[in-house]
């Protein structure tokens, strides 16, 4: 299964007032990351809630981390990637 596949993003605006949506993933090798992707709903003039991913490695040494924001038609919006240098990989567990 693709990491970045997630549910269809919902419809653009509503009767709410609420905005689009933007789906913002992360994945990266060696490494478990919880939850995988977010849903934010944008809001006009103003900020999305903050998100924040669980990202444990599982070996040491460099590791690559990518964060992927997409739109509601899967198109690509950003994406970025970082390095961390892991001293102390977490075992994974049975």
């Amino acid at each position: 299964m693709d990491p970045l596949s997630v549910d269809p993003l919902p419809e653009n605006a509503t009767a709410s007032g609420a905005g689009p949506a933007l789906g913002v993933a992360v994945t990266a090798a060696s490494c478990h990351v919880q939850p995988p992707h977010y849903i934010l709903k944008l809001r006009p003039r103003g900020n999305s809630a903050p998100c924040w991913f669980q990202i444990t490695p599982h070996r040491p040494g460099k590791q690559s981390i990518v964060v992927t924001a997409y739109q509601q038609d899967d198109a690509l919006a950003a994406q970025t990637r970082l390095s961390i240098e892991v001293q102390v990989p977490v075992s994974p567990t049975a």
